[in-house]
């Protein structure tokens, strides 16, 4: 008898643990919203993005041209939708310089042109 009870209160301590650990259940979906917030509609990759750093050697209000490290050099296409950063705030596009270290995000558009999203400048 005194070996039944052991076994039978073992084994309901075991399955109120069990029980309690949510073993075997399923997630319970989140009420909550996502946290993740998206600054600009350019945030997220895409197949068609292009990511280069160099230096500015020349800059209009229609072009920015800039030279790699392997003297690649790439024409991006500037745009009323390019942003223009410095230390993770807003600059105008007339606070790029020749000479400036520049690190643009821009995409291959039809045509075969680069059309600069971002330009942050070091």
């Amino acid at each position: 008898m005194r070996r039944s009870l052991i076994l039978r209160i073992t084994l309901l301590a075991a399955t109120a643990g069990w029980l309690i650990t949510g073993c075997g259940a399923t997630p319970k979906p989140s009420s909550e919203a996502p946290t993740q917030t998206v600054s600009s509609p350019h945030t997220f990759s895409h197949p068609r993005d292009v990511h280069v750093k160099g230096h500015v050697t020349a800059i209009s209000s229609t072009s920015l041209t800039i030279t790699t490290k392997k003297d690649k050099t790439k024409v991006f296409v500037l745009t009323p939708h390019t942003r223009f950063t410095s230390q993770h705030k807003p600059i105008a596009v007339t606070s790029v310089k020749v000479g400036n270290v520049v690190m643009v995000k821009g995409q291959h558009q039809k045509g075969h042109q680069l059309v600069a999203l971002i330009v942050h400048v070091s």
